[in-house]
């Protein structure tokens, strides 16, 4: 089964994190550059772009920079437990798996519209259907994925709150799941904010928090210089006009601010004060392993 599947994979992570260790002397080096791995959510609009991307850190930081895209949520996490990626800019169910196992650490804020630092998780439903949250008792409620803080996190805890139990169906994606309420598969979905300019005709029944922007974040063990070479480099993306456009192609993000994990702190805290680990949270909860852990520095 596809989540057997996963938990292997995960638990392959451990064993990973002690392999391909780097030679952190000579990293930034044009024998072994400093990788930047992007998850899939922030591929550049074209190839050219990509390349824009590298060049400019590179040119910027004074370090042999490799810039390379994963092809999943799973594949950026396994990439800093084996110690093959140095930095990233990743989504933040990622940043909170991999600080949890490996334990990276933010240092910038993806930002839009120039200033948004955060964005609302919300429960959407068709018009003239479900009246009130407590309405949806004993109905399909469509989530994304079991990692997704506003495709499932953050509403399975407002619904927890509420002691409404609902039939949790999972989708994939945050698309599919208003495709499945679209068609009346569902009786709502649980999406952010955005999604209600771009599927006119649907309805909020509900906010579910509010999630900070994805982090900008570098492995543990990356020598301080080099931490702040790239970090400085990375911010200094948005301060021109090809790097603003490219920056659009990058999930519409409009620059960064620097940031510091107890930022994201309060997503622990939310997680926690319903008195829920994600284990309780996700169907099959060993799928997730140690999210639920007070947040705490190291």
């Amino acid at each position: 089964m596809l989540r057997r599947t996963l938990f292997a994979c995960l638990l392959s992570l451990t064993v990973l994190a002690g392999c391909g260790r780097r030679d952190e002397a000579t990293v930034g080096s044009d024998g072994n550059p400093l990788v930047v791995i992007l998850s899939p959510l922030y591929m550049p609009g074209t190839r050219g772009d990509l390349d824009f991307v590298q060049r400019h850190l590179t040119e910027t930081s004074g370090m042999a920079v490799q810039v390379r895209v994963a092809t999943s949520a799973i594949q950026v996490v396994e990439a800093f437990g084996a110690g093959t990626a140095d930095a990233g800019l990743i989504n933040v169910d990622e940043y909170l798996l991999a600080r949890e196992e490996y334990g990276v650490s933010p240092t910038l804020q993806a930002l839009r519209h120039e200033k948004e630092t955060e964005y609302t998780g919300v429960l959407l439903v068709r018009p003239g259907t479900i009246s009130s949250v407590r309405a949806l008792a004993g109905k399909k409620v469509a989530f994304a994925k079991p990692t997704s803080l506003s495709g499932f996190l953050l509403p399975a805890v407002f619904l927890l709150g509420g002691n409404i139990d609902i039939q949790a169906e999972f989708t994939g994606s945050h698309e599919e799941s208003i495709r499945r309420l679209k068609a009346g598969e569902v009786a709502a979905a649980a999406t952010y904010f955005d999604m209600i300019s771009r599927h006119r005709g649907l309805r909020i029944l509900a906010k579910t928090g509010m999630v900070p922007n994805e982090p900008f974040v570098l492995r543990h063990g990356l020598r301080r210089d080099k931490r702040q070479a790239i970090t400085a480099a990375f911010q200094s993306l948005g301060d021109t006009a090809e790097g603003k456009a490219v920056l659009r192609t990058m999930a519409d993000i409009s620059g960064f601010r620097p940031v510091w994990e107890d930022t994201y702190a309060p997503i622990h805290e939310i997680l926690r004060a319903a008195n829920k680990s994600v284990y309780d949270l996700v169907p099959e909860g060993w799928e997730m392993r140690r999210l639920n852990r007070p947040y705490l520095p190291d």
